[in-house]
């Protein structure tokens, strides 16, 4: 008596096997990439609300610094009115110096994003083919299935 295993009845009881194997990889895959797009949603939500928080904050101390000014300007010292105006020009240098970190910043986020959901949607349809290979054997021979 033999002790290997005989064949199935079957055959395609093992293929399928197989491609069940490859679709729940595929879809493992596919699960790796949904953490990740995740990740990136978190981190670029948090980037952009820590970036409002400082504009904003820049942009009251070049209201402040606005307010300084014109009230330099109405008491007419030029010490005092220089001094406002460097001022100003320092907040508006922040504010500036922000948007356009940010503007960089939540480019390389977008792209970033772009590229992730690119990605899946090319994994999303490797995971659906290895599925559809699976009902394929499903299907009777000469489209009678």
């Amino acid at each position: 008596m033999s002790t290997a295993n005989p064949a199935p009845r079957n055959p395609l009881l093992g293929r399928r096997a197989e491609l069940r194997q490859a679709a729940e990889v595929e879809q493992g895959r596919l699960g790796e990439l949904s953490v990740v797009a995740e990740a990136e949603s978190v981190v670029a939500g948090t980037y952009v609300n820590e970036v409002a928080a400082a504009a904003t904050a820049a942009r009251h101390r070049r209201s402040a610094a606005a307010d300084r000014l014109a009230r330099a300007q109405r008491e007419g010292d030029p010490a005092t009115i220089a001094a406002a105006r460097a001022w100003v020009e320092g907040a508006t240098a922040e504010w500036e110096q922000i948007a356009t970190t940010a503007d960089t910043q939540i480019t390389v986020l977008i792209r970033a994003r772009l590229e992730t959901l690119a990605q899946m949607r090319e994994q999303t349809e490797r995971a659906w083919d290895a599925q559809a290979a699976i009902a394929d054997t499903y299907r009777r021979p000469g489209g009678r299935g």
